[in-house]
């Protein structure tokens, strides 16, 4: 089994989708993004897994890309 980021799994559990590996893939991947062009790609490419999920996993994999944005963004400066 894949390992995926702790806070993933946890919002992931709330919301009752930590059992999704296509939607917990996509998230890890928004996660391990190296730059900030590799993170609009993986997002965009896993919006419509996440709307398979619903409204709530669509609003995570948001999150996710929102916090690795500011990781990014940061590591820039």
């Amino acid at each position: 089994m894949k390992s995926y980021n702790a806070g993933l799994v946890q919002r992931a559990n709330k919301i009752g989708i930590v059992t999704e590996a296509a939607f917990m893939e996509a998230c890890q991947e928004v996660l391990e993004a190296p730059t900030l062009v590799d993170l609009g790609c993986a997002f965009s490419a896993h919006l419509g897994t996440a709307r398979l999920f619903g409204d709530k996993a669509v609003a995570l994999l948001t999150e996710v890309h929102k916090f690795r944005k500011a990781e990014l963004q940061c590591a820039d400066y």
